[in-house]
């Protein structure tokens, strides 16, 4: 999609945010953004932060990784190892009820967490956190089964310190798999939705407003803006020290941000890689 429309008028800035940080870069710098991430070819030598090359408007032009030439983690990254963790303790109830289950038929003591809050899943539950709303949503929706597993078992080993063995093994059988469908339907929903929110966008820049120069992988774009050019704070370059940014816009209508430098920017950048080659 060309965004060169967008700076005839005004000073505009497309936002994006990584981590707690807002940043900005100007429009008159964007040629366009696209979804064309899977399309980068991979570098022949691995330089931290350069995703690779892409032919773009028959022009190989370098492409980098936004957040980490920033020294910022990416937001995928995060997201990926959050399905990573959920694959991990997909089996945990399974394995906690296959405990429960033994300890009451060998009348042993039940050698797993019995609290909601102890144990791997439980030590995760309740320390997760998330800025995303939608994400922490459907998170906060598994407390409530993983809280009726844990009554359950209290509940079943009352019964077992009782004598009751055979009834608490009946009421075993009949409430597992209701439950365990609970958290598995859950756990299936939460990481459809991390897989379907990693969607990187390829912003293409223009020194000349015409001709591709580099490009950047955002993990999302937040929002283009109107700024009054008064609004920089400049005085603030000894706080941001070598950063690439051309100063701190103090927004009068909505969020600041960090305008970025796109020229001091691909300064730091070129030097990382060789210039590519042109494409055939």
């Amino acid at each position: 999609m060309s965004l060169a429309n967008l700076s005839l008028d005004s000073n505009r800035a497309l936002t994006f945010r990584i981590g707690d940080t807002l940043f900005g870069i100007d429009v008159c710098n964007i040629l366009a953004f696209s979804d064309e991430y899977a399309d980068i070819r991979s570098p022949t030598r691995r330089v931290e932060g350069f995703a690779g090359y892409l032919d773009y408007r028959e022009r190989l032009v370098k492409v980098f990784e936004c957040a980490t030439v920033l020294n910022r983690g990416r937001e995928r990254d995060g997201f990926k190892g959050l399905i990573d963790e959920i694959d991990q303790h997909k089996f945990y109830h399974n394995d906690w009820f296959d405990a429960l289950e033994r300890s009451i038929k060998q009348q042993q003591p039940f050698p797993e967490a019995c609290s909601p809050t102890a144990g791997s899943f439980g030590r995760w539950y309740y320390s997760f956190e998330s800025g995303e709303e939608g994400l922490t949503a459907l998170v906060e929706k598994l407390e409530d089964p993983h809280r009726q597993i844990h009554q359950l078992g209290d509940r079943l080993l009352e019964m077992a310190d009782k004598g009751e063995h055979l009834e608490a093994l009946e009421i075993l059988a009949f409430e597992r798999p209701l439950l365990l469908r609970k958290v598995d339907r859950l756990l299936v929903v939460i990481r459809n939705y991390l897989l379907t929110s990693v969607h990187p966008v390829v912003l293409h820049l223009t020194e000349d407003g015409l001709t591709p120069w580099f490009s950047l992988v955002l993990d999302e774009i937040d929002d283009i803006v109107d700024y009054d050019p008064d609004w920089i704070d400049h005085t603030s370059g000894s706080a941001l020290g070598n950063e690439p940014v051309s100063g701190y816009i103090r927004h009068r209508d909505g969020d600041n941000f960090m305008m970025l430098a796109i020229e001091q920017l691909y300064g730091k950048l070129s030097g990382l890689v060789d210039e590519p080659e042109s494409a055939h």
